[in-house]
């Protein structure tokens, strides 16, 4: 965990010393965060940063990214924003994860600017490369109109990370959405059943628990919008902070 790294890593100079109370009150914050104790987390990240004003780069990173986190979900989206870019700032150069850039295009998806999520979706994979960010990258190119670019991302994410693995079936769902917004149904609906194929339960555990469900025709395949022609155990979906 880069919470507990955070202690090993020694401050620059001006950079407020990295104290013991600090380390703890972060491990509080990050134990309220995991809890989902959203407000009670947001109070213990500020808390680290009353102890420590300016803490080196690689602690201020994970505060401000994981405050943000807490903050988008209370709904303080403009206030999660600003202390992501917070969070970038501080390590200009290269941040130590891709949490904030994801973090980031999560909040601009939720709140409709799907230009600035494609944008953190690329510098995200800029760092590290994900089936599951790229097939994210994907949805939010059908959504800003770039359905023949969108096509290429996905189709490149089952062919660099495989068709038939845990991720693959959201990637195969969001081309099938591709391809349907091109009006080419002989390849949406291939993509489509492939992934009602990787969604259906492989044991009667899977029944049982009623994880997934299939909504039969075109009607359920809206290609610029929200609903999905499949819904239940696909793989991918927002970002987790870094702490």
């Amino acid at each position: 965990r880069l919470a507990g790294l955070a202690s090993a890593l020694a401050a620059s100079e001006g950079e407020t010393a990295w104290s013991v109370e600090a380390n703890n009150a972060l491990a509080e914050a990050d134990r309220l965060q995991q809890q989902k104790r959203w407000a009670d987390a947001i109070t213990y990240y500020k808390r680290v940063l009353a102890v420590s004003p300016n803490p080196p780069n690689f602690q201020k990173y994970i505060v401000l990214n994981n405050l943000g986190w807490s903050m988008y979900h209370t709904d303080r989206w403009a206030e999660a924003e600003h202390y992501y870019h917070l969070a970038l700032a501080a390590v200009p150069n290269k941040p130590p994860t891709d949490h904030a850039h994801i973090n980031l295009a999560t909040l601009y998806t939720k709140t409709h600017r799907p230009a600035e999520a494609v944008a953190s979706y690329r510098a995200a994979l800029s760092m590290t490369a994900s089936q599951r960010v790229q097939t994210q990258l994907g949805r939010v190119l059908i959504r800003n109109f770039q359905v023949g670019e969108a096509v290429e991302t996905l189709k490149e994410a089952l062919s660099a990370w495989g068709s038939d693995g845990p991720a693959a079936q959201e990637a195969h769902r969001e081309l099938g959405t591709a391809y349907a917004a091109r009006r080419n149904w002989g390849r949406a609906s291939h993509h489509l059943i492939r992934a009602v194929d990787l969604g259906l339960p492989t044991n009667s555990t899977g029944c049982a628990a009623a994880r997934w469900s299939v909504v039969e025709g075109w009607g359920g395949v809206h290609p610029f919008g929200n609903s999905p022609a499949l819904s239940g155990n696909t793989a991918g979906g927002e970002a987790q902070g870094s702490g």
